[in-house]
């Protein structure tokens, strides 16, 4: 009878997952007499079946919770959920259950994961904690060795952090991904032409393969890679329309995988689907391999798609495609992108009637730019943008700032339009506040951006008015000063918007304070951020008589100076940016007050020593490996007025010159005595 009793209720369990049976009269009549005779028969099940039983009621449950939109807690689903927790609580206090098999261990414990996310947190209540479940799923995943792709995808599934923090340590559960991960790679290698295990039954919904990538961020690159694949191209071959906006959570979970690696199978995911809405297809445009080919097969670029667009979304399309696309679709993108800012549209296509005037085309529109020949008609143009009300800066304009001034085509305006444009936009905007929006969102990485455009304006002295340096500070470099130091403002580039910065203000005192953060977020403990310090701030250190003392305590345990070992420096730009730190380092030296002391100038003489021998021990090194042939047909490495600048350094500080050096400049002497007198530096003139 018990027997009879559990294949019934499974043939009852399978019925119900089948969708066209889904209200079925006859179905539903069974419904209630299963329930009562389940809850009353719990007890008679093994240990094994109640596990069984679990997984099949649960997806009862979640069926029926999903395909009912009135879904209520009550009559059958609420015996349903009271069978599920009388089974759960059995398992709970089985002797047997550390012997099951892991396909049925992992199939229950995924069921009651997915039946509490269907319930309110006030009805989880009713589910008993099933601590002894997760322990033991934690013990049987060592099965995964002989288990199925299925349950391998399952156990990465339920294998989350929040649900095994307490019950195993972390370097059990990393073992336990990496290990399950592992087998499943090779699973891959070996049913690759199978397209697909047959213990897979039904699709896995995207949400389940970010939550399973998730999962496994701790795995090797290659296995996530592999899963990521086997996930998207051989399970999931049903692509929902309803589930487009996962698409950027499904191809993010590869983050800080190298782009080379993850591109092209991001790229071939995402055009899998058929995406209609353009925010999405916006969204995912970093993470294809030809943005353009990607908006144009969706003919998201045609006429009717860039003016139903919003003014953001084509601003974005300007900054990331802006320079690929045909001139006519780039002048109606701009137009969109300027359709909320009247004052600026108009300017734009004042402009843009000149420039295809200019081209050939008749019209009064030329006449327009004939009056704007000269410079004093240009700079009254800037001056009318000037005395329209500002507008703060949000992303739409700092995206079509950007595409102006970086990235438009030629042809796109004509040189004078463009500059009239861009003046008129850069003197439109109220650079020291920020929309309400934008403001709202907190994004520092956008204020750096904004700085950044600032400081690149004022230098080409774009702006009508010039900013007053304290209300500069006050407004747009203070706020980035009091960002804690992360990966954001600890980067090369940073610290040369703060060096730019510097150089825009005229206050001594307010100077001193951005250099003085600026090296807070350089730092001093790695070879990149000394070789940073001596590129960037080393020389504005000297200027401003800034001497930190744990600088010069590092300069001087270190041992060489080398832009090779940087991560910011090209090959091909090491030996120029070498030259340049160490001419940069033995400068600062010379200017530190230490300097002026006996016994710590001997210790700057020391480090400044050691610099300059390594310096040409490397550069004989590059020399015997520049070129094959004659030594007389080699390139040097480092032209005689480098050399003199950095020898007439060295004998400035009082450096103790080696054989390397003394080779190097007899080397030097001979080549340079050979050379026209009027060729000749200081260090090769004849006596």
């Amino acid at each position: 009878m018990k027997r009879k009793g559990f294949s019934g209720i499974v043939d009852w369990c399978l019925l119900h997952q089948q969708d066209k049976l889904a209200g079925d009269a006859e179905l539903s009549t069974a419904d209630d007499k299963v329930v009562s005779w389940l809850l009353s028969s719990v007890s008679l099940f093994t240990c094994g079946q109640c596990l069984v039983l679990l997984g099949m009621l649960c997806e009862v449950f979640v069926r029926r919770a999903a395909t009912d939109k009135e879904f209520l807690l009550e009559g059958v689903e609420n015996g349903i959920l009271r069978v599920i927790a009388a089974l759960s609580q059995r398992v709970e206090n089985s002797d047997n259950l550390d012997k099951q098999p892991l396909r049925i261990v992992v199939g229950a414990v995924y069921g009651l994961q997915r039946v509490e996310q269907c319930l309110m947190p006030s009805a989880r209540s009713a589910m008993p904690p099933s601590p002894g479940l997760y322990y033991t799923l934690a013990s049987v995943s060592q099965q995964c060795e002989s288990a199925e792709a299925g349950v391998l995808l399952t156990l990465l599934l339920v294998l989350s952090e929040n649900a095994f923090m307490d019950l195993i340590t972390e370097k059990e559960r990393v073992k336990t991904t990496e290990k399950t991960a592992q087998m499943l790679t090779e699973l891959l290698e070996k049913d690759a032409e199978k397209k697909g295990d047959e213990t897979l039954t039904r699709q896995i919904p995207l949400s389940e393969v970010i939550s399973i990538m998730e999962n496994i961020r701790s795995a090797d690159v290659r296995q996530r890679l592999a899963i990521f694949k086997y996930l998207a191209f051989t399970v999931k071959r049903h692509y929902d329309s309803a589930e487009q906006p996962l698409i950027k959570s499904a191809v993010d979970t590869l983050s800080g995988i190298p782009e080379e690696e993850r591109l092209p199978l991001t790229s071939q995911f995402v055009q899998q689907y058929s995406i209609t809405s353009i925010p999405v297809a916006l969204s995912l445009l970093p993470y294809v391999t030809d943005e353009t080919a990607f908006l144009e097969s969706g003919e998201f670029l045609s006429v009717k798609s860039i003016e139903s667009m919003t003014a953001f979304d084509a601003s974005f399309v300007l900054l990331i495609v802006g320079n690929r696309i045909g001139i006519e679709k780039l002048r109606l993108l701009v137009s969109t992108a300027l359709g909320g800012y009247e004052p600026l549209l108009k300017r734009y296509t004042a402009c843009l009637s000149a420039s295809v005037a200019v081209d050939g085309e008749e019209g009064d529109a030329l006449s327009y730019m004939e009056e704007a020949e000269d410079e004093e008609e240009l700079v009254k143009l800037e001056e009318e943008g000037a005395s329209e009300k500002k507008i703060p800066m949000d992303q739409t304009l700092y995206n079509v700032l950007h595409f102006l001034m970086v990235n438009a085509p030629e042809g796109f305006l004509d040189a004078k339009g463009k500059k009239t444009l861009i003046a008129a936009i850069v003197n439109q905007i109220d650079w020291l506040e920020m929309s309400e929006e934008t403001a709202a969102q907190q994004n520092s990485s956008f204020d750096v951006q904004v700085t950044k455009m600032l400081v690149r304006v004022m230098k080409q002295k774009l702006l009508v008015e010039e900013l007053d340096s304290a209300t500069f500070y006050e407004k747009r470099i203070k706020p980035l000063l009091g960002q804690p130091r992360m990966d954001l403002t600890t980067s090369p580039e940073f610290i040369d918007l703060l060096r730019d910065c510097i150089q825009q203000m005229d206050s001594t005192e307010l100077r001193r304070a951005i250099l003085e953060r600026a090296l807070y977020f350089n730092g001093t403990d790695t070879v990149d951020s000394i070789c940073k310090f001596l590129d960037s701030l080393s020389d504005l250190c000297v200027e401003l008589r800034f001497y930190p003392r744990l600088v010069l305590k590092v300069l001087l345990v270190t041992k060489h100076i080398d832009a090779r070992a940087t991560t910011w420096v090209s090959d091909d730009e090491s030996s120029a940016v070498t030259h340049k730190l160490l001419c940069n380092g033995l400068r600062y030296m010379l200017s530190v007050p230490e300097w002026q002391i006996d016994d710590q100038r001997d210790d700057i003489r020391t480090a400044c020593s050691n610099w300059v021998e390594h310096y040409f021990q490397v550069l004989q090194l590059q020399r015997r490996q520049s070129t094959e042939g004659k030594e007389d047909d080699r390139q040097e490495v480092l032209s005689n007025d480098e050399m003199e600048r950095l020898l007439a350094l060295a004998l400035q500080v009082g450096c103790k010159f080696t054989n390397f050096t003394f080779s190097e400049v007899n080397r030097r002497v001979h080549a340079g005595l050979e050379e026209p007198a009027g060729c000749r530096g200081w260090l090769f003139r004849r006596k």
